[in-house]
């Protein structure tokens, strides 16, 4: 019998549609497909926690790249309670909302991009993204987020939801948004044809 993963064509994530009585596949939107972390076994905290510590450690210090530039963000008043959960200190913070998505593209798996303030966020308040091999942490911050915001997040939402989608537009954006930004270093030669 086909489950709902199967007709979805995620046939690699059949055997984890039903894990006993509880059901692992939450709901599908558009191209998004939504799973249970919690059902499949999955610390979707930890999850959380690393993309906060990655997210604190680029707010407090000017990060050069290759080529001498910075790449920094700023947290505002949300630094230092993610500072303090990190720590072990508190509670995860109120007004954060961690948003996991595995993606399926080749391109996504194999890239890693910083974190930096995504401005296409619309009315999500401030979103932070970062990408590491194939898993985009979308990070709100926002003491008056909507109500469905929580839904969608690995740590406040019921479920704990992990989130399954094809990621290229996104990479295609933040790819153009890398090219609009950086500057090539003098020591680079121009590629010359062969």
């Amino acid at each position: 019998m086909a489950t709902a993963c199967d007709h979805l064509g995620l046939s690699c994530f059949s055997h984890h549609c039903h894990n006993g009585d509880t059901p692992v596949l939450v709901k599908t939107e558009g191209d998004v497909v939504t799973f249970s972390g919690s059902a499949m076994g999955i610390d979707t905290d930890a999850l959380a926690h690393f993309a906060l510590g990655v997210l604190w450690k680029g707010s407090v210090h000017q990060w050069k790249t290759v080529e001498g530039q910075t790449s920094s963000v700023k947290l505002g008043a949300f630094r230092e309670q993610i500072r303090t959960y990190l720590l072990g200190r508190s509670g995860f913070p109120s007004g954060v909302f961690v948003i996991v998505t595995a993606c399926e593209d080749r391109g996504s798996r194999g890239m890693v991009f910083a974190p930096n303030l995504n401005k296409s966020a619309g009315s999500h308040g401030t979103m932070f993204s970062l990408l590491t091999r194939g898993i985009w942490f979308h990070i709100i911050t926002d003491e008056n987020a909507a109500p469905g915001i929580k839904d969608l997040c690995c740590v406040q939402s019921e479920k704990k939801v992990l989130h399954l989608q094809d990621c290229t537009k996104e990479l295609i954006e933040a790819g153009r948004h890398v090219h609009k930004t950086a500057r090539v270093s003098s020591n680079v030669s121009p590629r010359r044809s062969k």
